[in-house]
């Protein structure tokens, strides 16, 4: 099968533009929809849910493309489908194919910030996001009163595959490395400070001793609700441990429960600092080192030059740039 953005290759091997229209006759745009669906979800219920089909009607589409084709496409392993060697390589081809079309027939070959309704969404944590979000917003709101952003969470594990497709544009990430085809750029370097009750019985002197820290009851912020921090590693390299006596997976519930309990928490320093302010909080630094890390914004580098995607990342780091000096781009290398 050709695909779109393959048109110009084809006419380079041919001597008619029918042998175009041959090629794509066998295959209608519903039946493309149905393919990539199938492609991106891997399953038949999946793919109907995608694009409102009927369960039936896309087992239908799926036998018919496998004819058409010539291929299986999916098949079985164990309790699911799996794709085929043919069916990968489609994969990327057709979702571009299709992004190009649909410009094609929309005709947007620019994007005007004044009047788009267009609609983002940004994967963040809730702590980058309170970092990142306000002079984001401030900006969109001046420059694009119309546009929508839509936050979402950043630990969804299907975040990279959105990313491909689109579904997520960009994602406010920690990761220190990404996959194939990825691109990303640092926003700023984060550490780490302590927190704990203004009247805390035990630190009335303003000051954290390692004993402190060692002997008092700790909260961990973990998304995914287990495993240990950073914290416990740095303690571990001390020979030493805390005690967790409290787990949370969000940022923002952990500072009212830190008010209310003689708990201390280690938090990223600006959002400690937020903390702090908002609950009457001490402040304290960390009585260990402890190594800081780098939040980036991450997006496939199918977008890296669509007019609306470049204007929103643009507006993203200007507020950093202001602060710091530029960051560059890195571009992850690309699959074989």
């Amino acid at each position: 099968m050709i695909q779109m953005h393959d048109y110009h290759k084809l006419m380079h091997k041919v001597h008619t533009p029918m042998a175009t229209y041959d090629a794509l006759r066998s295959i209608n745009l519903n039946e493309l929809l149905a393919l990539d669906a199938l492609l991106n979800e891997a399953s038949v219920t999946r793919a109907a849910q995608r694009i409102g089909l009927s369960q039936s009607a896309m087992s239908h589409a799926l036998g018919r493309l496998r004819r058409v084709l010539d291929d299986r496409l999916l098949v079985r392993s164990g309790n699911r489908f799996v794709l085929t060697p043919r069916a990968e390589q489609l994969k990327g081809r057709l979702r571009a194919g299709l992004d190009q079309l649909a410009e094609a027939v929309r005709g947007e070959v620019g994007f005007s910030p004044e009047s788009s309704q267009r609609r983002f969404t940004i994967a963040s944590a809730d702590m980058t996001a309170l970092r990142v979000l306000p002079a984001l917003l401030s900006r969109v709101r001046d420059e694009a009163p119309q546009l929508e952003l839509h936050l979402i969470d950043a630990g969804e594990r299907t975040l990279y595959l959105r990313l491909e497709q689109g579904e997520v544009d960009l994602a406010l990430t920690v990761a220190r490395s990404l996959p194939p085809g990825f691109r990303r750029r640092k926003l700023y370097r984060e550490s780490f400070a302590c927190l704990a009750r203004a009247d805390h019985p035990r630190l009335r002197e303003r000051r954290l001793t390692l004993e402190d820290f060692v002997v008092l009851p700790h909260a961990l912020i973990s998304p995914t609700g287990e495993g240990s921090g950073v914290v416990d590693r740095a303690l571990a390299a001390l020979g030493l441990e805390r005690r967790i006596l409290l787990r949370v997976q969000y940022f923002l519930v952990a500072p009212l429960l830190i008010a209310q309990s003689d708990l201390v928490l280690t938090a990223p320093r600006q959002l400690a600092a937020q903390f702090a302010e908002w609950a009457g909080l001490a402040l304290f630094e960390p009585p260990l080192e402890l190594p800081g890390f780098d939040i980036h914004a991450a997006w496939h580098e199918r977008f890296q030059d669509d007019p609306g995607h470049r204007w929103l990342r643009q507006r993203l780091f200007a507020s950093f740039d202001e602060q710091d000096s530029p960051a560059q781009a890195v571009e992850m290398p690309r699959r074989p």
